[in-house]
C-alpha cells in the first residue's frame, strides 16, 4: 500500500493495524516524525480494538493523560528524498 500526504498534512498518533514494517519517504519539503515503542501502548492510553489515539505528542495534556510523563519517544525531521524505516508495532505521529 502507498499513502500520500500533501503540504501541511498531519497523521494522528497511531500504529498500523496489520503490524507491517513501514517505510516513510518524504518526496518534497520537511516532515516531523515522532515515534514511540509499542511497549508504551498502555501509557499512550491504547483502547481495546483501536490503533489510533487523539493525543497530541507536541502538546501533551498531562492532567488528562498523566501516564504520558513516563513515555520516551524519538523524533526526527525527514527532508527531501529521505526515507525512514519503522518496524512493526511502532506508534507514530507526523506533522
Amino acid at each position: 500500500m502507498m499513502f500520500f500526504g500533501g503540504a501541511g498534512s498531519r497523521v494522528f498518533l497511531h500504529f498500523d493495524m496489520d503490524l507491517s514494517h513501514v517505510f516513510i519517504t518524504q518526496f518534497k519539503g520537511r516532515k516531523r516524525v515522532i515515534l514511540f515503542d509499542n511497549k508504551y501502548s498502555e501509557a499512550l492510553y491504547k483502547l481495546s480494538f483501536m490503533v489510533q489515539r487523539y493525543i497530541d505528542p507536541e502538546q501533551p495534556d498531562y492532567n488528562k493523560y498523566p501516564g504520558l510523563k513516563n513515555v520516551e519517544g524519538y523524533e526526527t525531521i525527514l527532508e527531501d528524498g529521505e526515507t525512514l524505516f519503522m518496524p512493526s508495532g511502532i506508534w507514530y505521529y507526523m506533522n
